[in-house]
């Protein structure tokens, strides 16, 4: 007798190895998908950081600045020789750094902690025109689903004798 067709042992086998591969395959999807989502996240992380950098050492290096102070846990002020003043600055409601106009969003779910600046003299050169000191400012910055820092991390050297600075 001629037997045309399949086993029902022979379709549960091949069902069960497809289901199989397709376990699998979805497993790599997702995958894929939390790698590409890390790595979005990440990106924008790190342009907010080169872009909040840029932003400052253009507007330190192009104004005399004549004081720096503290303004809180979360901010510090610049007083420029033209008479303006501008503010670096973590808004939490908004979930934002600011410097002056500029606004720099952070991701959902990033963490900024406690702005630390500090002063240090490198040179006791007593020429009043050449700057002998740097200010370092950290402003640390982290993710709660990604590994690393990616915070402001900025070093602007100045004079002593002309900018007075006051962090605490």
């Amino acid at each position: 007798m001629k037997k045309n067709g399949f086993t029902l042992v022979e379709i549960l086998i091949s069902f069960s190895l497809s289901s199989i591969v397709m376990v699998l395959l979805l497993n790599i999807v997702l995958l894929l998908k939390d790698l590409y989502v890390e790595d979005g996240m990440k990106t924008m992380l790190l342009i907010n950081q080169a872009n909040f950098n840029k932003r400052l050492e253009d507007e330190l290096s192009k104004n005399e600045v004549t004081e720096i102070s503290s303004c809180g846990e979360s901010c510090l002020t610049f007083n420029f020789l033209n008479g303006s003043t501008k503010t670096l600055s973590y808004n939490q409601a908004e979930n934002a750094l600011t410097f002056d106009n500029y606004k720099a969003e952070l991701v959902k779910g990033t963490k900024v902690g406690v702005f630390k600046a500090q002063t240090k003299t490198i040179t006791t050169i007593s020429n009043p025109s050449y700057n002998n000191s740097i200010l370092s400012i950290e402003i640390p910055i982290t993710h709660n689903l990604i590994d690393g820092e990616f915070g402001v991390n900025f070093i602007y050297p100045y004079n002593s004798h002309v900018t007075v600075v006051s962090v605490t």
